[in-house]
């Protein structure tokens, strides 16, 4: 079976569309079994995905009692990027675990807007970030998120996608290092879900990132989404290319 997807200039990054948005529709297609709910969502790009509409092919390729897999595959005249979904059907009663400690954490009211480097792309305008101050030769990054809710490129994502869209808008910890990247595009991206995660209550999400390994041309990075309240949403790691600035 296939879907249908339509990429609008909203969503336009560089050198095609913001790669959240695809990690999104290929999210959103994968929920194919009634029922289950997503757990994880493994994603690897091919190709850059263009605006206009592409067709999202869906397979399922087991279904269990407990447990099912869908593959999905982004095509826009030949494939572009693809997703392995693992899901549950989740039904035991939830243990509960300590959530973040984020008493003395600035609120977002207390900082500035950040301004990325790459905001002439239409899609920094539908997530806007206010980055906390990072220690110096600190490995992890802290921000603020928040999605532009009155948009309807918004309004048409769900919970898997707005979390794939969140985690996707951390910018790069190696843009704040002593020797700054320009560039770190993903070129694979696993996300993992917390079922029937709650949403935050005053729409901020805190986004935390440190890095696993980098080297001058590749690095490993791990994000971790969660409410105002410092509940976990979704966590995610990324194998990224590393452009550096030229001149």
């Amino acid at each position: 079976m296939a879907d249908r997807v339509r990429f609008t200039e909203e969503w336009r990054g560089l050198g095609g569309i913001f790669g959240g948005r695809v990690i999104a529709a290929l999210g959103e297609a994968a929920q194919a079994v009634p029922g289950f709910d997503v757990l994880s969502l493994a994603v690897e790009f091919s190709g850059s995905v263009g605006l206009g509409e592409a067709e999202v092919a869906v397979s399922v390729r087991h279904k269990g009692s407990r447990t099912a897999s869908v593959e999905t595959e982004l095509i826009q005249g030949h494939p572009r990027a693809r997703a392995v979904a693992k899901l549950a059907r989740v039904q035991g009663e939830e243990i509960l675990s300590a959530p973040l400690d984020v008493a003395g954490i600035p609120a977002p009211a207390d900082l500035a807007r950040f301004e990325p480097p790459y905001r002439d792309q239409p899609w920094t305008r539908l997530v806007e970030l206010r980055l906390l101050p990072r220690p110096e030769g600190a490995v992890t990054t802290r921000t603020w998120a928040r999605l532009a809710e009155e948009s309807p490129a918004v309004a048409e994502l769900d919970a898997v996608g707005r979390a794939a869209v969140l985690i996707d808008a951390m910018p790069p910890a190696l843009f704040f290092g002593q020797r700054q990247a320009a560039f770190v595009p993903t070129i694979d991206f696993t996300l993992y879900l917390r079922p029937k995660a709650p949403a935050s209550p005053d729409g901020w999400y805190l986004l935390e990132s440190s890095i696993v390994w980098a080297r001058d041309d590749f690095c490993m990075e791990d994000i971790s989404l969660f409410t105002s309240a410092g509940e976990i949403v979704a966590q995610a790691r990324q194998n990224r290319r590393v452009v550096w600035a030229t001149g």
